[in-house]
C-alpha cells in the first residue's frame, strides 16, 4: 500500500543521505586513529588537555567543585562541566542524562499502551531519540545549556508532558 511506498522512499533517502551525513565523523575517527588530527579534533583534544592540566594544578576543592574563574571555553559538555563545576557538576550532568533517558523510555512505553495518535506518538519517539543523542551531541558541545539546542530540548520535553497530561485527562473522561 501507500505505507510501503513511503517506507521505501524514506529508506532510499536515508541510504543516499547517510554517507554524506557521517562522512565528517568517519574522517575524524580515521584521522584520529592514524595520528593525523583534523582541526576540529585537535582543538577539542587541546581543550581536554587544558581541563586536565588546570585541574591537576588546582586544589582538591577545584577538583570537587570546579575552578572559580574558568579561562577557557570547552566544547565537550562532559569536560566543560568537569572544568567549571568539578566532579559534582560532571556527576550531576551524567545523572541528568540518565534520568532523561529513563524518563523518555517510560514515555515511549506509556504512549504504546495508551494508543496515542500518530502525531503525539511521533513526538514521544522523537523526544526519546533526542535524549539518546544527548550523549553523543555532548562530545562536541553542551546541548542542555547551549542557547538554541536547550530551548528546543526543553520545549520538546514540555510538549511531551502536555501530551501525557491531556491523554490522562481524556482517559478519565471516558
Amino acid at each position: 500500500g501507500l505505507g510501503d511506498v513511503y517506507k521505501r522512499q524514506v529508506i532510499t533517502c536515508a541510504l543516499v543521505a547517510l554517507p554524506e551525513l557521517f562522512s565528517a565523523i568517519i574522517n575524524g575517527f580515521t584521522s584520529l586513529l592514524s595520528g593525523d588530527n583534523d582541526a576540529s579534533t585537535s582543538g577539542r583534544l587541546r581543550q581536554i588537555e587544558i581541563v586536565l592540566s588546570t585541574l591537576e594544578n588546582e586544589s582538591i576543592k577545584a577538583l570537587i567543585f570546579g575552578v572559580n574563574e574558568p579561562k577557557a571555553i570547552i566544547e565537550n559538555a562532559f569536560f566543560s562541566y568537569f572544568y567549571k563545576y568539578g566532579l559534582i557538576g560532571l556527576l550531576s550532568l551524567i545523572f541528568f542524562y540518565i534520568y532523561t533517558l529513563v524518563l523518555s523510555y517510560k514515555y515511549v512505553k506509556l504512549s504504546m499502551k495508551s494508543n496515542y495518535n500518530a502525531f503525539n506518538q511521533g513526538l514521544v519517539i522523537g523526544f526519546n531519540a533526542m535524549t539518546l543523542s544527548l550523549i553523543f551531541f555532548s562530545l562536541g558541545s553542551s546541548p542542555v545549556d547551549a542557547n538554541k539546542s536547550s530551548y528546543f530540548f526543553f520545549l520538546a520535553w514540555a510538549l511531551i508532558m502536555y501530551i501525557i497530561k491531556e491523554n490522562k485527562r481524556n482517559l478519565s473522561f471516558n
